[in-house]
């Protein structure tokens, strides 16, 4: 299904317990001026669904590559407090190792575990794979 908010397009999958949400990239405004954060858990809210994978491999980027700013980070952190508010959980897909190590120097790695895949979001990156 594609969501529209007023910055961004969203692909939106929902399954047993858990809601697949790609970030497709911005749409009118300028990022500047729109909140991800906000747009993302109005549509948690709307699918009142908690366990969610975040796929950002289509984001824009700067010279290829998908750059986690200050101001997505924090965004990335307030969807995550939101989502722990309703014990939920926060799993990412699709950023890169340069991406994954900037979490780590934040201290966030922790806070919003990152997966390569949609399955290995769902699984967890250890055998057997079986849903958690």
């Amino acid at each position: 299904m594609l969501a529209t908010a007023a910055g961004y397009e969203f692909d939106v999958d929902r399954g047993p317990d858990w809601l697949w949400i790609r970030v497709r990239g911005a749409r009118s405004a300028p990022l500047s001026s729109v909140s991800l954060a906000d747009e993302l858990k109005e549509l948690i809210e709307k699918h009142f669904v908690y366990r969610v994978v975040l796929e950002l491999q289509r984001l824009p980027k700067l010279s290829g590559n998908l750059v986690l700013s200050s101001k997505l980070i924090g965004e990335l952190v307030q969807v995550n407090q939101h989502i722990h508010a309703h014990d939920g959980v926060l799993r990412l897909c699709g950023l890169s190792a340069e991406n994954r190590a900037m979490l780590n120097v934040c201290g966030l790695d922790d806070l919003c575990l990152d997966y390569h895949t949609r399955e290995e979001a769902v699984c967890g990156s250890c055998g057997p794979h079986l849903p958690r």
